[in-house]
């Protein structure tokens, strides 16, 4: 978890360097003299250098926020039968967390309910859990779960890891045509 945090930190930080280097770049675009009418250039630049001072300040805010409450899910999913195997940052206007998940254990209907039921009032850690109960819930016929990607930004999404399943497996091994939570692993 310290490993994901740190990431986490490094990836902010990448951020705010790629924006203080971009303002201080457009300090050297030639400014008009007192008796010039600005041109499109300045203007732009301007406009530019505004939108990244506002722009850097508030996805840092917000990243930052996003993080912090990210991390502190991390156990109950843990808790739920999942781990983080890879977290992406995207850092943009409206900023992104995407993160990778594998089943480590199946818990029954009733463990799931009560799970959901703790945290009903955590719109994101819901959201979170109730994507992979499905997905992993799932029967997906010739094919296996290899791992479910979720992105938490406007709008969330979620997308499965699916991948054929070999002729050695028979649809249905594991649990719900998936590989048996120890032994799976995600390609990219």
């Amino acid at each position: 978890m310290k490993k994901l945090v740190v990431g986490l930190v490094v990836a902010v930080v990448i951020f705010v360097v790629g924006l203080m280097v971009l303002r201080s770049a457009l300090r050297y675009v030639p400014q008009p003299a007192a008796n010039e009418e600005p041109s499109l250039v300045n203007n732009m630049a301007n406009r530019v250098k505004s939108a990244t001072d506002d722009a850097g300040q508030w996805s840092t805010m917000t990243l930052q926020d996003s993080i912090k409450d990210f991390s502190s899910y991390l156990p109950v999913i843990k808790e739920a039968g999942f781990e983080v195997s890879e977290i992406r940052v995207e850092m943009s206007l409206i900023p992104s967390i995407s993160a990778i998940f594998e089943q480590t254990k199946v818990l029954t209907e009733a463990e799931q309910k009560r799970i959901l039921k703790q945290h009903e009032g955590k719109r994101v850690l819901s959201y979170v859990l109730q994507s992979l109960f499905k997905a992993y819930g799932t029967s997906l016929g010739q094919f296996k779960l290899e791992g479910v990607e979720i992105v938490i930004s406007i709008p969330p999404s979620t997308t499965l890891l699916i991948s054929p399943i070999s002729a050695d497996e028979k649809p249905g091994d594991g649990e719900h045509a998936t590989t048996k939570p120890a032994e799976r692993k995600i390609g990219h």
